[in-house]
C-alpha cells in the first residue's frame, strides 16, 4: 500500500473528556496502519490538539513499514509525547519499520515513541528532525508499559533542536 503526497488534518473527536471528567486516550490518529509492505511517503499531517485528537500516525501491527519525507506538526490531545507511535499497548508483533527523513514539528517533547509492542526484525529510526519549543529527542522511548524487542531500534543521524 502506498499512501503518497496527502494533506491530512485535524482528525479527532474535539472533546477532552468522557463527560464525568475523566480525560479521553488520544484514539483518533490520522493514520491507523497495520498490514505488511506499507509506505507513507511525502505527506503533510496536522495533529488535532483539541480533546482527544491522536498521533499522526499509529504503526500498529504487521511489518515492512517505510515512513520518509513527511511533514508532521502539532502535539497529540491530552499531553501525550510523540507524533508517531509504534504499537498499540496490545503487545501485538511488528517488524522491519523504517522511519527516516521526516521532519516534526512542535511535537510535546520527541517525535516518535514505543506503546507495548513486540518488535523483531531490523528497525530503523534515522536521519529525522524534530524541532520546536522543549523537544529533547526525535525517539523518545516507551510511553505505555511491556514493550519487548527495543534493542532492534536503531536510532541515528537524527537531529533535535
Amino acid at each position: 500500500m502506498l499512501i503518497q503526497g496527502n494533506y491530512l488534518h485535524d482528525i479527532g473527536r474535539t472533546n477532552n473528556n468522557d463527560g464525568g471528567g475523566n480525560p479521553l486516550n488520544p484514539h483518533d490518529q490520522n493514520l491507523y496502519l497495520e498490514g505488511t509492505i506499507v509506505t507513507v511517503l511525502n505527506n503533510t499531517i496536522t495533529l488535532n490538539a483539541v480533546g482527544a485528537g491522536g498521533w499522526g500516525a499509529a504503526l500498529k501491527v504487521g511489518g515492512s513499514y517505510y515512513v520518509q519525507g513527511n511533514t508532521f506538526s502539532g502535539k497529540v490531545g491530552n499531553s501525550r509525547t510523540g507524533q508517531i507511535v509504534i504499537g498499540d499497548d496490545l503487545h501485538n508483533s511488528l517488524s522491519n519499520f523504517n522511519i527516516t527523513g521526516n521532519t516534526f514539528t512542535n511535537p510535546l517533547t520527541v517525535a516518535v515513541v514505543t506503546c507495548g509492542v513486540a518488535l523483531s526484525g531490523s528497525n530503523f529510526i534515522t536521519n529525522n528532525t524534530a524541532t520546536g519549543t522543549g523537544v529533547t529527542a526525535v525517539y523518545g522511548g516507551e510511553i505505555c508499559s511491556g514493550s519487548t524487542g527495543l534493542g532492534t531500534i536503531t536510532n541515528t543521524g537524527n537531529t533535535p533542536a
